[in-house]
């Protein structure tokens, strides 16, 4: 299937595999999450070295020294349960945009999936290594998530499917992670959404730092989220992802420190330089600006 390639995917209980050790005890589950996450970094970084030339290599930067702006998907702050998603990138020509829209619409407004979220972004200002023109995206707990890819396509689903193999022109990829923070109200009102695809040195400094600072500083009128990026991993070697919500295309251009008020602008960069040596190292591998065009 070039469209959502859900064919032959029935078992999502691996979406969970790395946080939970069957019948283990929460610390021995913390332990081996602690050696698992150190072996995909150590794993992750040895096949982007040995991917590239050399001198092709891409730098990693001191946090003090880039901006991250915030967020992805449909997580809301103080979630209980882990979210989980699975993304899926394609092309379509301009002329084709309205009719696949109104398919996914027309299809995902009679059936959408118990428990999950449905999202359907343009890709708007991009990169040349990563210029597919949509992703559509699903969350949802291990449970609602898993049971979609575990319940097998409809007839119906088969019929989009094939409605939109039509007028694909290309299919650009496919990943699936955890959403793991959220900050702010993400209720479909911010369909500008910049996302920065990362990789970072020390995943528990980054959660912990992220934390710390958005529960302190998250400006009214933005969204942020973010997670990491268990499967479909690129020889690039992304480990997390930051997406951060706008109301319009002027908050998106200022960011979020043009949502601060600029008596407390000082404070925020206090905050935000205090943020960035926490985090300690990371490089962004791309970045882009999608446009959210609707969600079920």
């Amino acid at each position: 299937m070039k469209y959502l390639g859900l064919c032959g995917y029935r078992d999502m209980d691996g979406a969970g595999g790395l946080r939970v050790v069957p019948g283990g005890t929460p610390s021995a589950t913390g332990r081996y999450h602690e050696a698992w996450t150190e072996y995909i970094s150590l794993k992750t970084r040895n096949l982007c070295q040995y991917s590239l030339p050399y001198d092709k290599q891409p730098k990693l930067y001191s946090m003090k020294r880039l901006l991250l702006l915030s967020l992805l998907c449909a997580a809301m702050a103080g979630q209980a349960q882990t979210l989980y998603f699975t993304a899926y990138n394609f092309t379509v020509e301009s002329k084709d945009v309205g009719s696949v829209y109104n398919m996914i619409d027309t299809y995902y407004k009679a059936n959408k999936p118990d428990g999950v979220s449905v999202w359907l972004y343009e890709n708007h200002f991009n990169e040349s290594g990563d210029n597919h023109s949509h992703t559509l995206v699903f969350t949802g707990t291990q449970e609602a998530l898993g049971g979609m890819y575990d319940a097998g396509q409809s007839t119906a689903f088969q019929l989009l499917s094939s409605q939109i193999n039509a007028q694909m022109s290309e299919n650009n990829g496919s990943l699936a992670g955890s959403i793991l923070d959220a900050y702010g109200d993400d209720n479909g009102s911010y369909p500008f959404r910049q996302l920065y695809i990362l990789d970072v040195e020390d995943a528990n400094a980054m959660a912990a730092s992220f934390a710390q600072f958005n529960a302190a500083n998250n400006p009214a009128n933005r969204v942020v989220t973010m997670g990491s990026i268990d499967m479909g991993l690129s020889p690039h070697g992304e480990t997390h992802w930051v997406l951060v919500g706008f109301k319009n295309m002027k908050s998106a251009l200022g960011g979020t420190r043009g949502l601060v008020p600029e008596s407390q602008r000082p404070a925020f960069d206090r905050a935000w330089q205090a943020h960035m040596s926490a985090m300690g190292d990371f490089r962004i591998v791309r970045n882009s600006l999608m446009i959210l065009l609707g969600t079920w």
